[in-house]
């Protein structure tokens, strides 16, 4: 089986243009994983087409949980979940 991985800066769901993308792509027979940031510890919505790795809050306040999981190329906690992810899942 063909495997996707997918870089989401967003939290996900909700993007309706990513949910049909990932939709067609399981139905087509790949299996994906989409890596997010998750910047509410409340908040851990599903979705049914693929598998889900959060970089989870470290705090109750959304907005500093969000300067912390700025996507740049040096935060350290999205590269070690991307690389993790990617030895996992071997996309």
């Amino acid at each position: 089986m063909k495997k996707i991985m997918m870089l989401l800066q967003s939290p996900f769901p909700p993007d309706i243009r990513l949910e049909k993308e990932i939709k067609s792509l399981s139905e087509a027979g790949y299996k994906v994983l989409v890596v997010c940031n998750q910047y509410d510890k409340k908040s851990i919505p599903d979705f049914a087409y693929c598998d889900i790795q959060r970089i989870h809050a470290l705090f109750n306040s959304v907005s500093l949980n969000r300067i912390l999981n700025f996507p740049i190329f040096f935060n350290p906690r999205l590269i070690f979940t991307v690389f993790k992810a990617a030895f996992t899942f071997k996309p």
